[in-house]
Parts: C-alpha cells; sequence; structure tokens
C-alpha cells in the first residue's frame, strides 16, 4: 500500500517541457515590416507545457520589461498548459533593425538550450533632410572648373531616393544606398550658363508627405571668349569714324580699352547689360579721325576681366582711301 502510495507521488511530480515556442503569425528570425508609430502587437506561445511556463521578453539582448504586457495560462489537454504573452508596441524610427525575442523558462529546460522565438522590426519611416556637399554658398568656381555636388540624406526606411534638379529640371535621378545611406553624385564642368544656376536635391520615400529638398545657388566666373569690334574698312583722310567694341559674355563684367593707331584712348564710355547667356557684355562706342600720310589705320580693342586676370583681344583695320587729282 505504501509504494503503491510513492508511486502515485512520482508520477504527480514529472515536469514536462513546452512542446513549442512562437511568435503568432511569424517565422522564427522573421521580418516584421510596420509603419512608424503604427501598433503592433507581438503574441508569445509556449505550448503544452507541465507546470506552466514563464516567458520573457528581450528587446535586442535585453531584458524587456514594458509597463503593459497581458499573459494568461490556459490548460489545453489534461495537466498541459500553454502560456501567451502579448506585446502591445508602436515602434519607431529607434525600433527599425530592433529584435525582440521571448523565452520560455521552465525547469524541464536546460539553460543552455533556450528556447526562443525572434522577430526582427522594420520600421518605415520618412528620411532625414538632404544635404549637399561639394559647394557652399559664397565659393566661386572658374568656368572649364570640374564641380562634384553631392547630396546625401540618412535615416528612412526604405532609403531616401535622391533626385538632382537644375533651375527645376530633372537632371540626375541615379543614387546609391549603404545601410540607410542615400546618395547621389552628379558631376559636370562648369560653364558660363552655370552661374546663378540653382541645383536642388529632392529626398524622398514611401513615407513622405512631401519631398525634402537642399539647395545652392552656384557663382560661375569666366571671362569673355571673345570681343568683336564693328566699324568701316575704309576711310578717307578727315574723316571721323565710328566704332564700337563688344564684349563675349563675362563674369564679372568685362573692361574695355581702346588702342587707336598706337595710342591708348582714354575716357572711353562704355555701360554692361546682362546676358541671357549668363554674365554680362560690355559695348564701348568711340570716334576715331583718320589722320594723312597713313595707308591704314589699325584699331585694337581690349577686353579684361580684372578678377581672373585674362585678356582677349580684337584687331580692326580701316584702309585709306586716295585722292587722286584730276588730270585736265
Amino acid at each position: 500500500m505504501l509504494t503503491i502510495f510513492f508511486e502515485c507521488i512520482s508520477r504527480w511530480a514529472v515536469s514536462t517541457p513546452p512542446a513549442s515556442i512562437e511568435i503568432k503569425g511569424y517565422s522564427h528570425n522573421s521580418k516584421v515590416e510596420v509603419r512608424e508609430n503604427q501598433d503592433l502587437q507581438l503574441k508569445c506561445i509556449v505550448a503544452n507545457a507541465k507546470p506552466a511556463a514563464q516567458i520573457v521578453w528581450y528587446r535586442g539582448n535585453v531584458e524587456y520589461k514594458p509597463e503593459k504586457r497581458e499573459d494568461t495560462v490556459e490548460e489545453s489537454t489534461a495537466k498541459r498548459f500553454t502560456t501567451t504573452s502579448s506585446l502591445k508596441l508602436k515602434p519607431g524610427p529607434d525600433d527599425d533593425y530592433t529584435e525582440y525575442t521571448c523565452q520560455a523558462r521552465h525547469k524541464a529546460l536546460s539553460p543552455d538550450m533556450p528556447m526562443r522565438a525572434t522577430v526582427q522590426l522594420s520600421v518605415l519611416y520618412p528620411p532625414g533632410p538632404p544635404y549637399i556637399e561639394g559647394y557652399s554658398a559664397g565659393e566661386t568656381l572658374r568656368r572649364g572648373q570640374t564641380v562634384e555636388l553631392m547630396c546625401r540624406s540618412r535615416g528612412g526606411n526604405p532609403p531616401a531616393q535622391l533626385i538632382w534638379y537644375k533651375n527645376g529640371s530633372q537632371i540626375r535621378m541615379a543614387y546609391r544606398t549603404s545601410g540607410r545611406l542615400s546618395e547621389n553624385i552628379y558631376t559636370f564642368t562648369a560653364e558660363a550658363g552655370d552661374n546663378k544656376a540653382r541645383f536642388r536635391c529632392e529626398a524622398s520615400n514611401v513615407m513622405s508627405q512631401n519631398p525634402l529638398k537642399a539647395e545652392v545657388e552656384l557663382s560661375v566666373l569666366f571671362a569673355p571668349t571673345h570681343v568683336t569690334v564693328m566699324g568701316p574698312t575704309e576711310a578717307r583722310v578727315g574723316d571721323i569714324v565710328p566704332l564700337t567694341c563688344t564684349t563675349a559674355p563675362s563674369n564679372p563684367p568685362a573692361e574695355i580699352k581702346w588702342m587707336v593707331g598706337g595710342r591708348q584712348v582714354r575716357n572711353a564710355t562704355s555701360k554692361t547689360i546682362v546676358s541671357p547667356e549668363g554674365g554680362w557684355t560690355t559695348t564701348s562706342n568711340i570716334t576715331a579721325v583718320v589722320e594723312p600720310n597713313k595707308r591704314s589705320l589699325v584699331v585694337i580693342c581690349h577686353g579684361l576681366n580684372m578678377q581672373l586676370t585674362e585678356n582677349v583681344v580684337s584687331t580692326h583695320t580701316i584702309n585709306v582711301l586716295c585722292k587722286y587729282a584730276r588730270t585736265q
């Protein structure tokens, strides 16, 4: 009679480890995609243990003890119990890539062989504002200089799409990503038309209500490529000849200097106007008197960009017509 009594106690005291553990709806190590600040519930189920198992949650490698956590224990079969633990989360950007693990604790489980289920969050959120490197406000470039404008944006899931615009027109949308960093590099040779051009970079992803923007306005210095002298090519002695010299576009505006017959013309006036091609054109008008005893009058116009110390020259020759005496 005594033997039978101890056999009953022994059978009752036998513990059985959980049959399974899962985070409901997700396989082990799967990714859970969720929008920023969207409610998310993770439900861990540890099934058929004797006695009921305990559930411990981890955020990363640190035990997670939320204020709100719902745990229940139900008898699933005779003397077997299923434990359920639910977390209610509202993930933010800091939860992106974060792993949540639930672990079963039970005296029939070896500490060296933990029973776990893990998921990794993929939190969708807008990218950070773009920023531009390679050019700073107030900097000056020279025509012909190679320019590398780098637009970058950090954060965002998925990573930001970066698009370059020049004066409102799209010029480059090829970008690359590394982790949560996006980069779009636009390389070009500075031209006169790039002076005062506005380069804008826009960053956006599926979570963006409106693109985020960064913009720079370039300042490109360039000398005139040429000057043009207009005036008659023939004249008689004593004629007063009108002459006009006009520069190609220049930034800053070019100065004009005249040489007529080897002598510098002083106090010549000039005017500058904005060029539709960028920069300014400079025009100067003078008159020259054709002197006797010369077969030609050589006129030279210099166009000087004083800031770049560059000079272009054009020569204009006026042939002097001879006066023949009349024969009786």
